[in-house]
């Protein structure tokens, strides 16, 4: 819009950038009773659970797989940018319950994308969380970025008012990680919005243009892309100030 997981419901993350002349990527893997290990691996990802399950993020219909922590229905791959250091890869297990944990650890200050594929709600909580987030486009990559990013200047803790459809985005995040670090600020903001609705230019862009994500935009070579312009879609453009992907 891999890497190796280690234990039940757990988040790998590895560190996309690699020091001159060098083809080796650190991984960091957290296990369920919390050890951190580093390994010098190759920078292919791939995806360890006590039962057998798709190595690589299903296509656009995910298909349950029931495995002793409960049903399985893929990943998300996400590409994190720390303060400082490089872009990291990240995995997010989709479950019933998804474990943003080793995420939140890092305080990415933003996520995006690197699934090829829409994101289709699958599970009971990916359903609610569509139902609350305004979407119509059946994919919900932009609420697991959302979930994964840690960021005290966020916009939408920022105290602006939030349109009606930001107020939908932010419930629909809630609903995926309810327990964010920062699930009373967003809470708060929502609490605190009119539920004006944008303007309608805002949501307006070239049908035969678009794109999943920023990810996408950039390596087309159309960051950034500003309301008006082929492919501008709100949905690219959290704080609204009608420039996506900045």
């Amino acid at each position: 819009m891999r890497r190796f997981i280690v234990g039940a419901a757990a988040v790998a993350v590895l560190a996309a950038g690699c020091s001159a002349g060098s083809g080796d990527a650190t991984e960091v893997a957290q296990s369920e009773s919390g050890e951190v290990s580093t390994t010098e691996e190759p920078t292919e990802i791939a995806s360890v659970s006590p039962s057998e399950t798709p190595s690589e993020t299903p296509s656009v219909e995910a298909v349950a797989v029931e495995t002793p922590e409960g049903p399985f229905y893929g990943t998300v791959g996400l590409a994190c940018d720390e303060s400082s250091g490089p872009s990291v890869k990240v995995v997010i297990e989709r479950r019933d319950d998804v474990d943003f944990s080793a995420a939140w650890a890092h305080e990415f200050e933003y996520c995006d994308a690197t699934t090829e594929d829409d994101v289709v709600p699958t599970s009971d909580v990916e359903l609610a969380a569509y139902a609350l987030s305004g979407y119509d486009d059946n994919d919900i990559d932009v609420l697991y970025q959302i979930c994964a990013t840690v960021d005290a200047s966020d916009y939408y803790l920022s105290g602006a008012e939030l349109s009606a459809g930001q107020t939908a985005e932010v419930n629909g995040m809630l609903a995926l990680c309810p327990d964010h670090p920062f699930a009373e600020g967003y809470r708060e903001a929502v609490e605190g919005a009119s539920g004006a609705d944008a303007p309608q230019e805002e949501d307006q862009f070239d049908a035969e243009v678009s794109y999943a994500n920023c990810t996408a935009v950039r390596e087309a070579g159309a960051a950034p892309i500003h309301r008006g312009d082929p492919g501008y879609s709100s949905k690219l453009d959290r704080d609204g100030d009608g420039i996506a992907c900045e």
